[in-house]
């Protein structure tokens, strides 16, 4: 039987990136300011849009701009800044427990997969080259996706009875990175893989095949048989 991919999983369907609605004035011009900065940025990059361009995107004055930020690169940090904070709103939703309540491992990998996929191209993480823009970004990311890590391969270990690798601990952190690494590849459109030009139905099916081949997963009885 072969695994087959579900449009999307139910384990999922309520799960959005978490970006509150904000109701204050001040908060509104603030986040208009920043969700005009993100989508500039990158679409443009960060050395190509002025704030002129900002203010204007964002229906407002460029003196609100700087009553705001003190120049460009305080915008970006903000960006980042909203995007931790959102990021570990989101994760708390990903993976509590109870979401996954009676969910299998191979269930659990497709809705990692699915949403991971879904967000892997929000605006912020598009800006061309926002590594080099701020010297601890890559620093900070690592450790918001190291909790995540943790928090997921902890998820996949409660169902370790699932398992049939010999060494599950070791074989959920194997599968994991590489999961990672295959959603980055994915979502770079510069990549040379070839997974860069499947969609995303097809990179959740072979990757799944693959994890579940590795972890040495009975599909067949684990749900997502067909």
């Amino acid at each position: 039987k072969d695994i087959s991919v579900m449009e999307k999983s139910t384990w999922i369907a309520d799960l959005k990136w978490a970006r509150p609605a904000q109701q204050e004035r001040s908060k509104r011009t603030l986040y208009l300011l920043l969700d005009a900065a993100e989508e500039l940025f990158s679409c443009n990059g960060f050395e190509e849009t002025t704030v002129a361009q900002i203010a204007a995107q964002a229906g407002c004055s460029v003196g609100t701009v700087y009553h705001h930020f003190r120049d460009k690169s305080a915008l970006l940090e903000a960006l980042f800044d909203r995007m931790k904070h959102e990021f570990l709103e989101t994760l708390n939703d990903a993976v509590d427990p109870i979401r996954w309540r009676g969910a299998s491992v191979s269930e659990v990998l497709e809705g990692y997969l699915q949403f991971s996929l879904e967000i892997s191209q929000t605006p912020v993480s598009r800006i061309p080259n926002i590594g080099m823009l701020n010297k601890d970004y890559t620093v900070r990311m690592h450790s918001l996706h190291e909790i995540l890590f943790n928090r997921l391969k902890a998820l996949i270990l409660e169902r370790r009875q699932e398992i049939g690798h010999p060494a599950p601990e070791l074989a959920t952190s194997f599968i994991l990175d590489q999961l990672r690494m295959l959603i980055l590849l994915h979502s770079n459109s510069d990549s040379l893989s070839a997974f860069t030009e499947m969609s995303k139905s097809q990179v959740i099916e072979e990757a799944l095949r693959f994890s579940c081949a590795y972890l040495q997963i009975d599909v067949t009885s684990n749900g997502v048989g067909s």
